[in-house]
């Protein structure tokens, strides 16, 4: 009955912790893409107004000088490749007359005339124009379009200063991923302007994608998750201009179904071992009890079914230690996600497991299922003690000098927790941002007793040893041993365990 219980309590754990795994990735994962989302369409906007912002300073600064002299391509073509190459981004810089024909350039370009929409929205007087991304045809090259209206002395349009910008990052819808936010770029009226991800047409004019359900109603940094997108904009300073970033909250979640169904996998092997070790112990019962029947009629089978015993305990052993690393491992992660209060509780109760497990490491390692040898086992504990810790990357260095002392398994895993628990209080407190020294030793004393020592080169026991859980454990956990714990201060700490040695 004890034994079925605790196969339903370790199932439940076991599913408890995968279906908590699998949600809280969800969870996270939903919003660091809304966050993501907020910031690029911040940072989009920012980017668009500087772009558009240099190359109207440009034009502007032409159309100052072009107002005291005639269009005329051998007096402006100079103007415009210096004003072009002072520019960041690089642009084209062109000056029609009035009718829309080129007159002069920055860069040498065939017969040209300025777009349509662009000529129209001049003449009906608008003093600026945003075009359409397009892209060239001789050049295949990308580009965003902006023009200023040049008026001549009489009021009337003289000419008009126009900019072809140079964009990045622009490519074809094809190229685009699942999970790849689509950034646009939209007049307040609901033109299409610019895409992240956009198609031509032969004659270089941009598809435009359909207009963004409800464009114009995010405030900046506000987030909409619905309707299977994950949408965010950004209101352009200075222009008539919103940025909308859209990621497909499908794609987003695709990597993440991908660990759902490993964590599945992982949660179904872990039940798997669970039954398989409740099956293993209930035939290790069933077996000593015909052992015991038939001891002594059959010495031989007798001795050939205690070297059976004996392979399942290794077993048991290396299972359990293979759970508790499990359990170890996803505390490690969920410690990461965790704030810096519950981070160190998660990184102490981590400690302790570890200690726990390599108990378990060491015996089905060992070469007598109930001797451990205690410098073998801090050799295993102290590095994963440390790893956990972090302590290699603050400068602090374990040491271990336990030679000649045996201890039982039971006793192996009390003294695992005492030693986890004074290395973790001297890791976390007797340095402070420094490096140090901590030494963990272990001899044999008269009278059958054994001595274990904690013992750093850091600030002292008031520092090392807080009260609380802690220190209530060692005194605990000390007579758990039918021993005493102190703690000594002065140059660093010194944790002192001594205890009565008992024989396997």
């Amino acid at each position: 009955m004890i034994l079925v219980s605790t196969v339903a309590a370790y199932s439940l754990v076991v599913i408890g912790l995968c279906g908590a795994g699998i949600w809280g990735a969800r969870v996270q994962t939903l919003r660091a893409t809304q966050a993501q989302a907020a910031a690029i369409a911040s940072f989009s906007a920012a980017y668009t107004s500087r772009m558009y912002d240099l190359s109207d300073e440009v034009t502007r600064h032409l159309a100052q000088r072009l107002q005291a002299s005639a269009l005329n391509a051998e007096t402006l073509t100079p103007v415009l490749v210096e004003a072009a190459e002072a520019t960041a981004q690089n642009d084209y810089l062109l000056v029609f007359g009035p009718e829309g024909d080129l007159v002069a350039s920055s860069e040498p370009m065939r017969r040209f005339r300025i777009q349509d929409d662009a000529l129209s929205a001049h003449r009906s007087g608008a003093a600026r124009f945003v075009g359409q991304v397009v892209k060239g045809r001789a050049t295949d090259e990308v580009v965003y379009r902006l023009s200023r209206r040049l008026d001549g002395p009489d009021g009337r349009l003289a000419g008009i200063v126009g900019a072809a910008i140079r964009p990045f990052g622009v490519r074809r819808l094809e190229d685009r991923r699942p999970k790849d936010p689509q950034v646009t770029v939209w007049t307040d009226g609901g033109a299409f302007v610019a895409a992240a991800f956009v198609d031509f047409r032969d004659d270089g004019s941009a598809i435009a994608p359909a207009r963004p359900i409800g464009l114009g109603t995010l405030a900046p940094g506000q987030v909409r998750d619905a309707g299977g997108l994950i949408r965010s904009e950004a209101r352009v300073e200075g222009l008539p201009l919103r940025v909308s970033v859209d990621f497909d909250r499908s794609g987003v979640l695709g990597p993440w179904k991908t660990f759902a169904s490993a964590i599945a996998l992982l949660g179904g092997l872990l039940l798997a071992m669970g039954w398989g070790f409740a099956w293993a112990g209930l035939r290790v019962v069933a077996r000593d009890e015909a052992r015991r029947a038939s001891l002594a009629a059959a010495k031989s089978e007798a001795e050939a079914a205690l070297n059976d015993r004996e392979m399942l305990l290794r077993e048991v052993h290396h299972r359990v230690r293979n759970s508790l690393m499990l359990v170890s491992s996803f505390l490690m992660l969920q410690a990461r996600e965790a704030d810096a209060r519950t981070r160190a509780a998660l990184d102490t109760v981590q400690a302790r497991v570890t200690s726990i497990g390599v108990v378990h490491e060491t015996l089905y390692a060992g070469s007598h299922l109930g001797e451990v040898s205690l410098s073998e086992y801090l050799d295993r504990l102290l590095p994963e003690l440390s790893a956990s810790l972090g302590a290699i990357e603050r400068g602090i260095v374990m040491e271990c000098d336990a030679g000649g002392v045996t201890v039982t398994g039971d006793q192996a895993s009390t003294l695992g927790l005492i030693v986890s628990e004074a290395v973790t209080n001297a890791v976390k407190y007797a340095f402070g941002d420094g490096g140090g020294r901590v030494l963990v030793s272990a001899r044999n004393l008269p009278d059958d007793m054994i001595e274990v020592c904690v013992k750093d080169d850091g600030c002292g026991a008031t520092a090392t040893v807080k009260p609380g859980l802690g220190s209530r454990l060692l005194t605990a956990l000390a007579a758990q041993l039918g021993g005493r714990a102190t703690v000594t201060g002065g140059a660093g700490t010194l944790v002192r365990v001594t205890y009565p040695a008992l024989r396997p």
